[in-house]
């Protein structure tokens, strides 16, 4: 005797039911994975966004900084109290900022200084480092070159 496909059997039943619980938690899993790579990639943005922000304000800061340091040298000699007289002082601005005849505009010479300024908490870089010990060790020299001109 042939049965209807209406009376199935218990077991096919349960195993189509079966097969439906399955795919459901399979669902359930891809969902939590795609909601957790949602997260993390929200989360990575988020982090790179607050480390651009902090490395801008970083960058304008110390770019403030080098404005001030440069308009200090600009002004130093200006400012009342200064050491040396702003006649006396000649602008370089590599390597040191000022090289200083100081009394030259009195009619006195009394020493010539290499001036640097520096603001805050700015260090000397490696050139200033290597003027620096090279006029400390004594190996400063004048030298005149002059061009003879050819009358013709």
């Amino acid at each position: 005797m042939q049965k209807s496909l209406l009376e199935a059997p218990t077991s096919m039943i349960l195993s189509t039911d079966t097969f439906t619980i399955w795919l459901s938690e399979v669902w359930l899993i891809v969902w939590a994975i795609v909601l957790s790579l949602f997260i993390w990639f929200v989360w990575g943005r988020l982090v790179r966004h607050r480390a651009v922000i902090r490395e801008r304000n970083d960058a304008v800061g110390r770019s403030r900084s080098v404005i001030l340091g440069e308009l200090y040298e600009t002004i130093a000699p200006l400012i009342p109290g200064f050491r040396y007289a702003p006649r006396d002082m000649v602008f370089i601005g590599k390597g040191v900022d000022y090289l200083v005849f100081d009394g030259l505009s009195e009619g006195h010479l009394k020493e010539i200084v290499f001036l640097e300024l520096k603001t805050g908490k700015s260090k000397q870089n490696a050139n200033e480092k290597m003027i620096e010990n090279c006029i400390r060790q004594g190996r400063v020299k004048y030298e005149l070159d002059r061009k003879n001109s050819s009358s013709g």
